[in-house]
């Protein structure tokens, strides 16, 4: 396993001259964050702007909540809605984004930067992979969500154990073509394959925090640049764990 480092120059290495390739494919969560960081620091102006006004009308702090109607049988349905709604489209989107980590990953191994981005954002809306990725998808939420049900920490941690199941997945599913892989055996593998490295990922998303400030203190133009570089590290450490040369 490489030094974070060194995966962090092997990616810029790769990213080089190609830097519109990598923005194109993955501008759609580019183009999330930036509307996320506008609303980051909309909502912060806003709360600032309410303490300050709470603070000279203090009165206002003994509004009775019970005049709000929160708990009515409209809002409580709504907000399942919502809740199902906002299901569905993180999903899709996480979708979208694994479908950029694979045409990265078979980019940064061939080194052919000649491909449709288009393509390759929604190459897991297609016959091959979409079953799969929802399967693996849903079953890893279901774990995750029975593992928080515990506590956060070890949520947390089962996260990081699972990140490279899609990753396995694809090259899997490229080295039996005629035999689909199971499901749970991927997330089996990517534990083990992530087994005394989750620190190390953990660690390596902990290095892009001060870039994802600079991505909410820019409205998200930095972001153009960062969510591609940080996709590259990703793709570089599963490359990594599977013993590939970088360069």
């Amino acid at each position: 396993m490489v030094s974070r480092r060194e995966l962090k120059q092997a990616a810029r290495h790769k990213l080089r001259g190609h830097w519109g390739q990598a923005i194109s494919l993955n501008i759609i969560q580019i183009i999330l964050a930036i509307i996320a960081s506008i609303g980051f620091a909309f909502i912060g102006g806003v709360i600032f702007g309410a303490l300050i006004y709470l603070f000279f009308h203090p009165d206002l702090t003994s509004y009775h909540y019970n005049n709000l109607g929160f708990l009515s049988h409209n809002n409580i349905v709504a907000g399942f809605n919502n809740n199902i709604l906002n299901f569905i489209i993180t999903m899709l989107v996480e979708f979208v984004a694994v479908g950029a980590l694979f045409t990265m990953l078979d980019w940064f191994r061939t080194d052919n930067a000649n491909f449709s981005a288009t393509r390759g954002m929604f190459s897991i809306y297609t016959k091959k992979y979409f079953l799969a990725t929802l399967c693996l998808y849903l079953i890893m939420y279901i774990f995750l969500s029975l593992w928080s049900i515990l506590l956060l920490f070890p949520a947390i941690i089962k996260h990081y154990s699972y990140a490279q199941t899609y990753f396995i997945y694809k090259d899997e599913l490229n080295a039996h073509p005629d035999d689909r892989p199971s499901y749970l055996n991927c997330i089996t593998q990517s534990r083990e394959l992530m087994d005394g490295h989750k620190t190390q990922l953990f660690l390596l998303d902990l290095s892009f925090i001060g870039w994802g400030i600079l991505g909410i203190i820019t409205c998200g133009i930095a972001c153009i640049w960062i969510i591609p570089y940080y996709k590259a590290c990703q793709v570089n450490f599963y490359r990594s764990l599977r013993g590939e040369a970088l360069t």
